[in-house]
Parts: structure tokens; C-alpha cells; sequence
């Protein structure tokens, strides 16, 4: 395999190149940011100043050997008579000045002058006998600061790093001799998971929230739930969901219309309690005031709104819309559209008791009572195909507008009214037509 090639820069000025060149002689140069040490020469001296690197535990055991390696190392700067007379500020201030200027080595590149370059300068604290010795004892006595920070640092603080086992949570530990070996935040709404191990000091426990819905207990209702699909949520009003107990939720009813003039609309119930619903009841009395309703078994003249024009014959759906004020109405009689009719007597004795364009047909003796229907001369004057124009009752007489025979057989009632005949009357001739050979006596009783 060829050894890969690094990728070389390349059209760099003369400066540049040879910048770049000299950055990486790496060993080679003649420096390489070693440290230059200056001292007073003075027995007392101090080079290295210790505290500063009190946050490192690790060098503790190097503090004496890189005082006096310093002061070894160090070339020392004559300094004037007056020296100690002046403050430290200023002793520090010309010691510096002296080895910057004229003691310490300089690199002076083409064009450059490299700063930090033989510029990594250790100097003198510039201390007198006395502030030397003071600063001893405040660094290094029983009670120094040296003994104290390194104290801070054997409890497990500090910048050692964390000691597994030491009873102490430092950084990056979750526990140290207290680690959890079950997780249970007691709630049921969440997982709780044990990770890590205890002789690491990183076990630590996670509890993610529970937010799938589940028809199967866990003692969480979990917060987008609820008990149409979580079988530990309650009904809650309001949440958006119509649920056990409730009759709406968030589409609570305020007003009742079912757009039927014929039912009394009211709101029952409560929005806030999700119990609101309109109930709706037929409106059966009839009434001079309007209200825009018919009512079954009404007629105009009991009742403003009915609209009573429908002659013998005509489509119905209740009395209330027969001039007459009854109707063969197709969900009783299977007549279909409804058939306006009229109880009649004896078409002998009142042969126009029907009224124009009909006549007593099925008259019965017995009971005294026959049926109103339209008289016809052919189907074109009947509301085919359901109805056609045929002798019906079968006198030989006249013909009738009625039923075909299939729809004659669908039922064996016919519409009753106080209003129009007695209760418990069958006509012998429209019952017979009904139900063939059953007795005309039973008829009557099941009607």
C-alpha cells in the first residue's frame, strides 16, 4: 500500500514559506520556549511561585524540587543599593524591566520579532528578608495555605478528579457509596430504568414519561389520553371526547332546532357538565295559535296551521291534510303517499255525501258505514302505478281510484278516527278485500 500523502501548501510568498519552514524545524530551532530564570541573589529569593499552581494536586510532591531548581538555574541581576527601600511594586517593576531588556535572549526573525520566543520569563518575586519570611509561613506553616489546599483536595474537591469510594459525589458521579440498586420515583407514569455500575459511581436512574395511550392497566393515565383509549383514565369534562356518563364534550349544544315544526325543541342539561342535549316531543295538540305545525288528527278548523285541501283521493300523510280530516296514511295502511277518505252512509240515500269527483264505496249494511274514494273513468285519473281504476269494492256499479292488489295486501288496517267513524267498525266490504275469507266479526275486533 502507497503511504498516503499530506496535502503541502503551496504558492506562499518568500516571508511566508519561510515562516512556515522554520515553524516545523520543531527540535531544530535554537529555542523552544524553555523558561529564563532571573533572581536578586539572595539567600531568601523566591523564583517559583508555588500558589499558583495549588489547583494541580499533582505537582504537590514537586513544589520544593522547583524552588530550588529555579534558584539554581537562575542568572542573577545585580540590583541597586536602594533596592528594598522602595515598594514591591516598584522593585518588581525595574527587576522586570532590567531582564526584558537587557538580559533576556531575543529571536529576531526576517521582518519578525517572535513574542513569547524566548520571552517565557520566571523572575524574582523580588521579595525583602522579611516579606520572604512571612510569605513562608503563610504558604508553608502548620496551618499554610499549602496544608489546607491539599486538605480540600483529600476530601475529593478540587481539581484531582473524582475518587470512586470515598464517599463523596464529585464530578462526573451520579453516586459514591449511596448508589441506587432499584429505581422508583413513584410515578406511575413513568418508566423507571437503572443504568451504570456501583464500583464507577455513575449508576444513575432515568425516568421517561409515559405517552402511549393502553387499553391495559398500568395505573397511568397518560396527559393526551383518555378513557375511550386508556383504561386508567376517568371521564373528564371537557377534554374534546364525549365519554361515559357525558351526552357532548367541546360540542355542547347551546340552542335546539331539528327543523321540524312538528316537535317541541328543548335544551336539558348542562355544557359545563357535558350533560347538555336537545330532546324533541311531537306536538300533538292542536292549537288556533301559530306555531307552524299540523298535528296529526288535526284540521283547519281546529288548527291555524293546517292547511285541510286535500280532496278525496289525494296523496296524505294525516287527517290534518284532508279537506275530510282523514287519511289513509301509507305507514298504517301501506297505501302508498296516504289515500284522503271519508266515513259515508248509504250512497242510496245520499249520493253525494262524497262530494264532487267521489262516491261511497264498499258500503256495509251492517255497520251502516262505507269509505269515500275518487271516482275514475281510466288510469289517467288515478296516481299510477300505485293506484288504478278498477270496480275496487266489486259492486258492478262505478269504478274507483284505489290500490293495485299488491298493495292492498300489505296490511289488514285501516285508519280509525273518533272524528270520522266509530271505534271498532269494519267496513264488511274493505275488510273482506283485505284479508279474503277471515270473518268479518274478528276482523272487527282486531282492528
Amino acid at each position: 500500500m502507497s503511504k498516503p500523502k499530506v496535502k503541502m501548501p503551496y504558492n506562499l510568498s518568500p516571508r511566508i514559506q519561510w515562516l512556515y519552514d522554520y515553524y516545523y524545524a520543531g527540535a531544530k530551532r535554537k529555542w523552544n520556549n524553555e523558561f529564563n530564570a532571573f533572581t536578586t541573589g539572595t539567600k531568601w529569593d523566591v523564583i517559583f511561585d508555588e500558589s499558583s499552581f495549588y489547583i494541580v494536586p499533582e505537582v504537590y510532591s514537586f513544589f520544593n524540587t522547583f524552588n530550588l531548581s529555579f534558584n539554581q538555574a537562575a542568572v542573577v541581576i545585580d540590583t541597586p543599593k536602594d533596592f528594598y527601600n522602595q515598594s514591591l511594586v516598584e522593585r518588581k517593576a525595574w527587576f522586570i524591566k532590567e531582564a526584558m531588556v537587557n538580559r533576556l535572549p531575543k529571536e529576531i526573525l526576517p521582518g519578525d520579532l517572535i513574542a513569547g520566543g524566548r520571552f517565557n520569563l520566571q523572575a524574582s518575586m523580588c521579595l525583602s528578608k522579611k516579606e520572604a519570611g512571612k510569605r513562608a509561613r503563610e504558604l508553608m506553616g502548620k496551618k499554610g495555605l499549602r496544608n489546607r489546599v491539599l486538605e480540600f483536595h483529600d476530601r475529593g474537591f478540587g481539581n484531582c478528579g473524582a475518587t470512586c469510594g470515598n464517599g463523596v459525589v464529585e464530578p462526573p458521579e451520579t453516586c459514591d457509596d449511596n448508589c441506587p440498586t432499584v429505581c422508583n420515583d413513584n410515578d406511575a407514569c413513568t418508566t423507571d430504568a437503572l443504568s451504570g455500575q456501583a464500583n464507577e459511581c455513575n449508576v444513575r436512574c432515568t425516568s421517561t414519561p409515559i405517552t402511549a395511550c393502553s387499553m391495559t392497566s398500568d395505573g397511568c393515565c397518560p396527559a393526551n389520553c383518555n378513557s375511550l383509549n386508556d383504561a386508567d383514565c376517568q371521564p373528564v369534562c371537557p377534554n374534546g371526547v364525549v365519554e361515559a356518563g357525558e351526552k357532548c364534550d367541546g360540542n355542547c349544544p347551546t340552542s335546539c332546532d331539528d327543523g321540524n315544526a312538528c316537535t317541541a325543541n328543548t335544551l336539558i342539561g348542562s355544557a359545563a357538565q357535558c350533560t347538555a342535549e336537545c330532546t324533541y316531543s311531537t306536538i300533538s295538540q292542536c292549537s288556533m295559535t301559530s306555531d307552524g305545525c299540523c298535528p296529526s288528527g288535526c284540521t283547519s278548523i281546529n288548527d291555524v296551521d293546517c292547511d285541510s285541501s286535500g280532496l278525496i283521493g289525494d296523496p296524505c300523510t294525516s287527517g290534518g291534510e284532508c279537506v275530510s280530516g282523514a287519511c289513509l296514511d301509507e305507514a298504517n295502511t301501506g297505501w302508498s303517499g296516504g289515500y284522503c277518505t271519508a266515513a259515508c252512509g248509504d250512497p242510496a240515500l245520499n249520493p253525494t255525501e262524497c262530494g264532487s269527483g267521489a262516491h261511497c264505496a264498499a258500503y256495509d249494511a251492517e255497520s251502516g258505514y262505507g269509505f269515500c274514494f275518487r271516482d275514475c273513468a281510466n288510469n289517467n285519473s288515478c296516481r299510477t302505478p300505485y293506484y288504478q281504476c278498477f270496480d275496487w269494492d266489486g259492486d258492478g256499479t262505478r269504478s274507483e281510484c284505489a290500490p293495485v292488489a299488491s298493495v292492498m295486501r300489505q296490511t289488514a288496517r285501516l285508519i280509525r278516527s273518533s272524528s270520522v267513524m266509530p271505534e271498532n267498525i269494519c267496513v264488511r266490504k274493505i275488510c273482506s278485500r283485505f284479508i279474503g275469507s277471515e270473518p268479518i266479526a274478528e276482523t272487527a275486533r282486531g282492528l
